[in-house]
């Protein structure tokens, strides 16, 4: 019997300021994550270059480069250019700036001093939006997917002859908790039963 690991989330926490790198790695750290934290731009680009995440938590004040700076970079990157990213500011002044990067691409904005309830309910919330995007997005770069679920094999066997196509992934299962197994990891097309 072969048992399967969850792979943690990655997340990219940049800050300048170490405190409130490791103030958001303890808010963050009954979530099962992958915590991955950075104090300057560069060193964000650089660890985005070689890394693909799940989601940015990113100050808008940073030393070297802003946020907004940091932001539109990581856009340009095809690795990690639709990754969501969260902005963090302490600056009611950035107001004009992150509605631009909202067109620009982020996907909130939270104000500092931060919720630790308020962050972890967005966060999971869009790590949710992002798995379903991912499986949207692998699902329409391959051929279509049928799952047929029947318990007469007979059924099966007609129906899988019927739809037969070099076109198509045919899967077929005779039970409704074997086909709860398979949807757990895959999306379909279609589903028939």
């Amino acid at each position: 019997m072969s048992v399967r690991t969850k792979q943690k989330t990655k997340v990219l926490l940049i800050d300048s300021v170490e405190a409130n790198l490791d103030s958001l790695e303890q808010i963050l750290s009954n979530m099962n994550l992958e915590i991955h934290k950075v104090n300057s731009g560069k060193e964000a680009l650089k660890v985005l270059f070689d890394q693909e995440f799940s989601l940015i938590l990113l100050d808008t004040q940073m030393s070297d480069m802003s946020g907004f700076e940091i932001a539109e970079e990581i856009r340009k990157d095809q690795k990690n250019d639709l990754t969501p990213i969260i902005f963090l500011s302490a600056d009611e002044q950035d107001k004009d700036k992150i509605t631009k990067a909202f067109s620009d691409g982020i996907i909130d904005y939270i104000t500092k001093p931060i919720k630790p309830k308020s962050l972890q309910s967005k966060i999971k919330n869009y790590l949710e939006l992002n798995k379903l995007q991912e499986k949207a997005h692998l699902t329409s770069k391959r051929k279509p997917s049928i799952l047929i679920i029947d318990d007469i094999d007979a059924n099966l066997k007609s129906f899988e002859q019927i739809l037969r196509s070099d076109d198509v992934e045919i899967t077929t299962v005779n039970s409704g908790i074997k086909a709860l197994e398979i949807l757990e990891d895959k999306i379909f097309t279609v589903i028939l039963s």
